[in-house]
């Protein structure tokens, strides 16, 4: 159920979207680690934003690995650039620099 905190027929406030969001993305996120053996995590431009996802990804996975009920499943975690932007190989071989 939706509680809404804006009263009886006002519209959801932008940080409530917001936080909203970044609740069920995080439930998924950490769905995913739960059920899956391996997690594959595209990026176009693997901006803070990705990176501090990937960071909580790999966070709740080590702590699963230290959960004697999930110790014996082997997660692996694959970042990968999708490239989508790049039109030729000196844009590549500088992005694979970094």
């Amino acid at each position: 159920a939706r509680v809404n905190l804006t009263g009886a027929d006002g519209e959801a406030s932008y940080a409530t979207k917001l936080t909203d969001a970044h609740m069920t993305e995080s439930f998924i996120f950490e769905l995913l680690a739960r059920v899956c053996h391996h997690l594959f995590y595209v990026v176009a431009d693997f901006t803070s934003f990705e990176q501090r996802y990937v960071l909580t990804i790999q966070r709740n996975l080590t702590e699963m690995q230290s959960n004697k009920r999930f110790a014996a499943w082997q997660r692996t975690l694959v970042v990968v650039h999708n490239m989508k932007d790049i039109s030729d190989e000196s844009a590549a071989i500088e992005l694979f620099g970094k």
